[in-house]
């Protein structure tokens, strides 16, 4: 046999290995009939934008479905994955609110999930793995079983701080009796009530069209690194023809660097300039949020100097630059126009 055919086969069965090796997932067919239904109405709906839907309703859907997203990008993300920043007890609940509205889950079960994704980030215990394509992180991820060894994953992440919030626990308690009121009822009665939109309408509009949006602009939190991030073998942005519909750059990967920066950007391949970002400036700026957590270019400066000269992990050097500069955080960093750390 010649050395093509060796090599062929040597792939193949190293590429067996490693599916053997991943943990058994299955499709799981009523979610996944779930989101065909779903996004079959939804697209009827998007017509309905344009053809008799009034304005009114279209904007209440996109106000809705802002607010709803911002409850998973400060509240799900930042403030209870991450823990960039604290927030005050009126600044939690309407986060939670806006986090319900959503209907991607409790915080509870999506930070556990969050957590166990950067633990083992594209690796194949990572329920989203990117490695796998765009296909799998962002979609067939979301619809098969959880991973057989979901149970040994899930113990091996801390969620002690979550167990502590009262206010997080009773929404894991009451999450089903609390969707359809936050996420259903009330959207959908308002524009029916006060300026008379169609129910059929309304529901097709309000709620699964926004529903649809929102779900996969919360799915993108993890599978946006393939869409926004540099690939590993690319030296410049403009390798690819995608950088005339997104802007690629390195901020993803920073983000699994340091998950702890509030200023990382969920979308665009950003640092610094999202809306939410700026909300959380604000917030700060009137006492609903403090404890910001960042890190400046000078401290990225002393945390190289400090690894190179002690041998201490630079992750670790620069954790402790951050925490330091955000003891340190001027009230001139809430106004300022942002600027890069590097």
């Amino acid at each position: 046999m010649d050395s093509n055919g060796s090599a062929d086969n040597t792939q193949t069965e190293k590429s067996t290995a490693e599916n053997s090796q991943r943990p058994r997932r299955e499709i799981h067919w009523f979610t996944t009939l779930w989101h065909l239904h779903l996004h079959l109405f939804a697209l009827y709906a998007l017509l309905l934008v344009f053809i008799q839907a009034k304005f009114l309703t279209v904007v209440f859907a996109f106000v809705l479905g802002t607010f709803s997203l911002l409850g998973v990008t400060a509240g799900s993300h930042r403030l209870w994955a991450h823990r960039t920043y604290t927030a005050s007890l009126p600044l939690k609940v309407f986060l939670l609110l806006c986090q319900t509205a959503s209907g991607t889950g409790s915080v509870y079960d999506w930070v556990l999930e969050h957590r166990v994704h950067h633990k083992h980030h594209g690796t194949d215990d990572d329920p989203f793995n990117h490695k796998r394509g765009f296909l799998f992180s962002h979609l067939v991820s979301r619809v098969a079983t959880r991973p057989s060894n979901w149970e040994q994953l899930s113990k091996g992440v801390d969620m002690s701080d979550i167990e502590a919030e009262p206010l997080l626990m009773y929404q894991k308690r009451f999450y089903w009796l609390l969707v359809p009121v936050l996420a259903v009822i009330i959207p959908v009665n308002l524009p029916v009530e006060f300026w008379d939109e169609d129910v059929f309408t309304t529901i097709l509009i309000v709620f699964l069209l926004r529903y649809v949006i929102v779900t996969h602009a919360v799915w993108l939190i993890t599978s946006g690194i393939l869409v926004w991030g540099l690939r590993p073998e690319t030296n410049f942005s403009y390798d690819t023809n995608l950088v005339f519909l997104v802007n690629l750059s390195m901020w993803p990967h920073y983000h699994y660097l340091l998950p702890w920066d509030y200023q990382t950007d969920e979308y665009y391949g950003s640092y610094c300039r999202s809306c939410t970002t700026n909300l959380i400036r604000a917030w700060a700026a009137v006492g609903w949020a403090s404890g910001l957590r960042t890190v400046d270019t000078a401290g990225v400066r002393a945390a190289v100097e400090t690894s190179a000269r002690d041998g201490t992990d630079l992750i670790t050097a620069v954790e402790e630059q951050g925490r330091l500069y955000s003891e340190r955080i001027q009230s001139e960093h809430l106004i300022q126009r942002p600027t890069l750390i590097f």
